[in-house]
Order: C-alpha cells, then structure tokens, then sequence
C-alpha cells in the first residue's frame, strides 16, 4: 500500500532553488532535501497510482522505481547546447504493458514550482508505427473528429501538439477531412494548472484519475490504430 501523503510544498521551494543554482555542487549539499521533498513522495505517489490505473485501463504500468515509470533528475546533455545537469522538474510515465517507456502510446504526469502537467498521447513514434496511425486517420476521420472537437477534450487540452510536416506525407490527399493530423509526426495532448492548488493533498490522486480518464478516448484511438489492446 502507498505512503503517499501528498506532494510536500518543499519541493517547489527545491526546485525554484534548483533552478537558481543548477551545479552538481549545490546539488549535493541539497541531496538529503532531493530525496526527502521530491524522490520519495513522487515514487509513493507513482505507488498510488497503481491502484488507481485498471480504472483508465488494465494495460497500463506504474512502476514506482527511478528509470521505472520515474524519470532521473539527470540531464542528459550529451548532445545538448544547454548543460545544465539536473532537471527542474519531476516526473513520470505511465506506459503500455506491451512496451518500454515511450514505445507506445502513454500517459504523463510533472510537477514543479512552475505548475503540474498532465500529459498524454505518443511521443517517439518509430516509421513504421507513423505509417500506421495515418493509415488509420484516413481511414477513420470521423473518429479522430469526434474526439478532439469534443467539447470536454477542447477545454481540457486544447489542440493537439506535436512536430509536423510542412506537406502532407506522400500518397494522402492535400483535401483529406484530417489532413492536418495527418501531418503530425506527434500526436501530444496537455494541461498545466498552478503546483499550489496541489500540493500537500492527495486531491492529487483524484485530479490525475480524471485528467486521464478525459484523456483516455484519444490514447484509446491511438492504441486501436496500433493494434494493441486498451
């Protein structure tokens, strides 16, 4: 059973400190407060939403571990112009059963002095599976336009975001009713709302069932054009 007791208001005064002084040298004079702020209640609060999943759907993973459904504070800045080392936020993924992390369709959640984000949708979506949701949408744009003109969808999240292509993908009609989903090479849906409603409460738990559940039509969509179960 989850300890999770709500996310401490330390944690948004160690990342706006954070974010202030990102150096390995700040870090670990801090790390006790990393751990005790952040660490612990985000992997006890990932913990939580084990039992709270099956309710969106049985194919979905909590997996309350760093590099589990917890993604590190480490950048990776390998290959990045911004070398900062620790990330300003936490967060974490619920992902499909039939994959790792971003190999199918999921969902997102974050939290930091900034705000909380609910996310959900498919990010690193490999040729192939692109190949398959456009397929898909041509084939059903009335489904896609029955979930995201959906009032409830709208006002939730708004349009979905993701990369694009300037011109359709070869071979679809430039007038084809979704042309313009078509074009996504992401398909990325999001709400950000102020971190102080939420922290120090576990109404936490019952604001992330229900981004989710209004969430759950379009990664649904997502899952059926992939063929895999939701």
């Amino acid at each position: 059973m989850s300890t999770f007791t709500g996310f401490p208001r330390g944690l948004l005064h160690f990342f706006a400190e954070l974010e202030k002084n990102n150096s390995r040298s700040w870090f670990e004079k801090h790390r006790q407060v990393y751990e005790n702020e952040v660490k612990k209640p985000m992997l006890a609060f990932v913990e939580a939403m084990q039992e709270l999943l099956p309710q969106i759907s049985p194919e979905y993973v909590a997996d309350p571990r760093i590099n589990g459904s917890v993604y590190r504070i480490y950048r990776d800045v390998r290959f990045s112009k911004n070398k900062m080392p620790y990330k300003t936020h936490t967060a974490a993924v619920f992902y499909h059963r039939y994959g790792k992390k971003h190999e199918y369709p999921g969902f997102y959640f974050q939290i930091s002095h900034r705000g909380v984000m609910w996310g959900a949708g498919h990010f690193k979506i490999d040729p192939e599976q692109l190949a398959q949701i456009r397929r898909f949408l041509h084939r059903n744009p009335s489904m896609w336009k029955a979930i995201v003109q959906e009032k409830v969808f709208r006002e939730t999240f708004g349009e979905v975001k993701g990369e694009k292509l300037k011109r359709p993908p070869k071979g679809f009609d430039p007038d084809h009713p979704v042309i313009e989903a078509i074009k996504l090479k992401q398909f990325l849906i999001m709400r950000e709302e102020a971190a102080e409603n939420y922290v120090e409460t576990m109404a936490i738990l019952d604001k992330t069932l229900e981004m989710y559940q209004k969430a759950s039509p379009f990664v649904e969509m997502l899952c059926i054009s992939l063929q895999i179960p939701f």
